[in-house]
């Protein structure tokens, strides 16, 4: 989650055979990439859907996951000196796919400095990593990836071309109802139809909290891409 990696459909899971550990492979969507450039956009922070949650049972998430995601997500932010000191080569050294996006928004720019516009896409990168390990909440992170997306509206015009601006519809689902806890920990007046304010949460089980809500909600799973394979 620290880093978004993406793209966390079966494929990219290996059993080892003789302990049973899933092996994640294939790290090519990285640092939110599945939000800011999927035409359809991926808006979980982590693959836990409900065939993994039916491997919990009977004790569930509560005392075999969430309590060692906060465990972990403290050490990282204790550390985080050394996590964003490290990933700041990305900033000297961007991803491909990086500057293809800055090309992109150059042309959109109508020709802007992509002297200024080169470095400012990567720093936009760190700060969301900066964002997480201080317990900020998920849900405008990932709403601030899915506004740089340029290829969602495309997609549901393709099949709905009275949709305009797919977006809003799209944050309304993210932010959930106001029952859902991670709605509840956002402020009463977040607006879907505009830009998602970060919101810093309470404290990091807090954020945890968000984001197994976030992950575990059917709402965005039934909206996730058909090849993520949501039902498994």
């Amino acid at each position: 989650y620290v880093v978004g990696i993406g793209d966390r459909h079966q494929d990219n899971f290996l059993i080892d055979e003789t302990t049973g550990q899933i092996i994640p492979i294939d790290f090519g969507r990285a640092f939110g990439y599945g939000a800011e450039a999927q035409p359809v956009p991926e808006l979980i922070p982590f693959r836990l859907t409900n065939q993994m949650l039916n491997v919990l049972q009977p004790l569930g998430v509560q005392p075999l996951l969430r309590a060692d995601m906060i465990a972990c997500m403290k050490a990282l932010h204790a550390n985080q000196r050394i996590i964003l000191d490290t990933l700041e080569v990305f900033v000297h050294e961007p991803l491909m796919e990086w500057v293809a996006e800055v090309q992109k928004e150059k042309g959109r720019l109508g020709g802007s400095d992509e002297s200024e516009t080169k470095p400012r896409y990567p720093k936009e990168k760190l700060t969301a990593v900066e964002m997480k390990l201080n317990h900020y909440h998920p849900v405008p992170i990932t709403a601030q990836e899915l506004d740089r997306n340029t290829k969602v509206d495309k997609t549901v015009q393709k099949v709905r071309p009275d949709i305009r601006n797919i977006k809003p519809h799209i944050k309304k689902v993210l932010i959930g109802d106001r029952a859902s806890l991670r709605a509840k920990c956002l402020p009463t007046d977040a607006d879907p139809h505009g830009t998602l304010e970060s919101h810093q949460c309470a404290d990091i089980a807090q954020q945890i909290d968000c984001l197994i809500d976030q992950a575990t909600d059917l709402t965005i799973l039934g909206r996730t891409w058909i090849g993520w394979m949501p039902f498994l």
